[in-house]
């Protein structure tokens, strides 16, 4: 896996998500905080610190939380509102200039793979339907 800078900011909100999703990675991976911490060569108060968004782990104890639970950094680090692409916001912009076209935008925090998939899906020209 290569390393990038993975450093977010730690506010108290990034570091509750962080711990909710490193809590459900633990336990997706079978394990409990004392087991984590026993493979990591770390306490368990640490993870426990972890997991409870007193605080987050340093690049290298990231990385080494990654790799023994097999999944991604993504997976852990929170995104920047945390929501998903399922309940996206939408507000019209304009209704143009009277020639039935409209103006739309809509916001939605995710990732790239996740935004490619919602813009594949978007109807093209004639295959936008009117549901009025």
């Amino acid at each position: 896996m290569a390393h990038r800078n993975t450093r977010i900011r730690s506010t108290e909100e990034t570091r509750k998500v962080f711990g909710k999703k490193l809590l459900d990675a633990i336990r997706d991976a079978n394990m409990n905080q004392s087991d984590l911490a026993r493979r990591l060569g770390i306490t368990k108060d640490a993870v426990s610190s972890y997991v409870r968004g007193r605080c987050l782990p340093k690049d290298e104890t990231l990385l080494r939380i990654v790799s023994e639970l097999g999944i991604s950094e993504e997976e852990l680090l929170p995104r920047r509102y945390d929501e998903s692409p399922n309940t996206p916001s939408v507000k019209l912009v304009s209704v143009g200039d009277g020639s039935g076209h409209y103006f739309v935008s809509i916001n939605v925090t995710c990732t790239l793979e996740e935004a490619n998939n919602l813009i594949s899906q978007i109807p093209r020209g004639s295959d936008v339907v009117n549901s009025d």
